[in-house]
């Protein structure tokens, strides 16, 4: 997959020429013209103004949490024992569901030991209503006003001011499958990929081009797939994708690859057959085993 680069030094000269460029030849062509204009150019792939934190004292401790609109919510975060600020890190941000809360799903998505390369790991936690459901939303706020994208942002923002940080990833399952997917559109000029099992999406404008690792089980009865269905058809008529979809076993699980135009941005659609817990008992909802691997994979097909 092609890198999403940072900038740091023109950040409001490139903000007012991105603009203009976006509004002019919207997003799916700029990244079309930036495979053949000039390096300077580059100002202009969605993602790359940042804040830098490289090279600096790292903040003491881990963040436990982070202020959103005057409120703090809570994290768990995984700083690398031999954090290196010279160096930098993917920031993988997971999204937990509506019933199972962050620490759970830091055991189940199982993804912190196939890091192979130097990573920080972050774990939001969602408000819990009166009965202990979680939630990334408020009713009736509109596709593009999701309060998750403040909270990503704010996520974001502190990250890249206190560490070294280079691209970001996205996970989620089933409630934070769809708020991934509907960040890696609302939010795609930030974020370099993301990997969701059992989510849908939210018809919303997109910002940028992400891979995306779209899994989910055509039996699931709490999440139907057509709501898989049509997160994968929302990224790819918004990606520009060509040519003929690619049949793909990746890693046990049978998939089909979609590749957009400049081949760094592939979509990956697959359907996970597994209906039934370690326990015996059915469940095609699940987080199928082996995933926590798949994804981080992914992650380092970049």
């Amino acid at each position: 997959m092609m890198q999403k680069t940072d900038s740091y030094r023109f950040e409001p000269v490139a903000r007012i020429w991105c603009s203009a460029v976006n509004t002019i030849f919207g997003l799916s062509r700029v990244y079309r013209l930036l495979q053949i204009l000039s390096t300077a150019s580059l100002l202009c792939i969605p993602g790359v103004v940042a804040v830098s934190g490289c090279a600096q004292a790292a903040a003491e401790g881990s963040p436990t949490n982070i202020q959103v609109g005057g409120k703090p919510r809570g994290l768990i975060t995984v700083i690398p024992e031999k954090y290196d600020s010279t160096q930098r890190h993917r920031l993988i941000i997971a999204f937990h569901g509506r019933t199972n809360p962050a620490v759970r799903v830091r055991g189940y998505y199982d993804l912190e030991r196939y890091a192979k390369t130097p990573t920080i790991f972050v774990y939001p936690r969602g408000v819990a209503d009166a009965q202990g459901r979680f939630s990334w939303w408020v009713p009736g706020e509109g596709a593009n006003e999701l309060r998750a994208y403040a909270l990503f942002d704010a996520i974001r923002a502190r990250f890249m001011q206190d560490y070294c940080i280079g691209e970001i990833f996205l996970v989620g399952h089933s409630l934070g499958a769809s708020i991934v997917n509907n960040l890696g559109c609302a939010r795609g000029e930030f974020i370099r990929a993301i990997a969701t099992v059992a989510g849908g999406t939210r018809r919303l404008t997109c910002s940028g081009l992400v891979a995306a690792m779209l899994i989910h089980n055509p039996d699931d009865r709490l999440v139907s797939i057509r709501f898989g269905r049509s997160a994968r058809d929302h990224f790819l008529a918004y990606g520009g994708y060509t040519g003929t979809p690619q049949p793909e076993e990746f890693m046990g699980v049978g998939c089909v690859r979609h590749a957009e135009i400049t081949g760094g941005f592939p979509l990956l659609w697959c359907l996970s057959d597994q209906d039934t817990t370690h326990r015996g008992r059915y469940y095609s909802h699940q987080w199928p085993s082996g995933t926590g691997q798949r994804v981080m994979a992914f992650a380092r097909a970049g």
